[in-house]
């Protein structure tokens, strides 16, 4: 990284390049990115609450998976929320959940239509989608 809170394009191809030549894989994880760069729920280190508990799923040269552990502590989250400039009234509704006891969880997404452009040599993402975002396409009878 360039000492910037996430890795750019050119970061994940760079790391790609290097574990594919290095150790002859395609992916690679990426964890603890720095706390400031997730979302408020996202779970600090408590061996170091500079970086989070979380990662990134790298393959063939983008990220194609995200995810981290959740802060469960209603107490934590509002200090999350109000530590980045937001109102804890603006999430009532999320916080109630946390009031009752819930568990410890996590959460993760993937990128389907990254992973299906790179399993078939797509040169665009927009090959991938159903319904690529495309200029040309916007419909403006609304």
């Amino acid at each position: 990284m360039r000492g910037e809170k996430d890795l750019a394009p050119q970061d994940e191809a760079d790391i790609c390049k290097w574990a594919k030549e290095k150790h002859k894989t395609d992916f690679v994880t990426i964890t603890h990115f720095p706390t400031k760069a997730k979302p408020f729920y996202t779970m600090p280190d408590p061996k170091d609450p500079e970086y989070s508990l979380s990662y990134d799923l790298l393959f063939k040269g983008i990220e194609i998976m995200s995810g981290s552990q959740r802060i469960n502590d209603p107490k934590k989250l509002k200090e999350s929320i109000k530590n980045r400039g937001m109102n804890p009234k603006s999430f009532t509704l999320y916080l109630q959940a946390f009031e009752y006891g819930m568990p410890e969880e996590g959460g993760f997404s993937f990128g389907l239509e990254r992973i299906t452009m790179k399993l078939l040599n797509l040169k665009n993402i927009r090959e991938a989608s159903l319904f690529p975002r495309d200029m040309e396409r916007v419909d403006e009878r609304l």
